[in-house]
């Protein structure tokens, strides 16, 4: 499982989140270790490891790095687009 609670529970995936019972343990995210995770974080070896006491665990994405993303994709269509406009010019 994805995620584990130190009673045992296995919590389900939702998206960027995990979901589970509420207890005063912690939940191991099976996932690479990232301090995204909230809430609680705490490395676990390669792994995570979150409270249990809220019954959910999220990842926190880092909205600059998407939207630098989508930029670029952008820009490379626009530079595809202006590429294909400038070789009909000078045939």
């Amino acid at each position: 499982p994805g995620a584990v609670a130190t009673h045992g529970a296995v919590w389900l995936a939702d998206g960027n989140r995990f979901t589970g019972p509420a207890g005063s343990g912690t939940v191991r995210i099976a996932d690479n270790a990232s301090t995204r995770w909230r809430p609680d974080w705490e490395q676990d070896d390669w792994a995570n490891r979150v409270s249990a006491e809220a019954g959910t665990a999220w990842y926190q994405p880092n909205d600059l790095r998407r939207g630098l993303a989508w930029l670029t994709v952008g820009l490379f269509g626009v530079g595809a687009l202006l590429s294909g406009f400038n070789r009909r010019r000078f045939r």
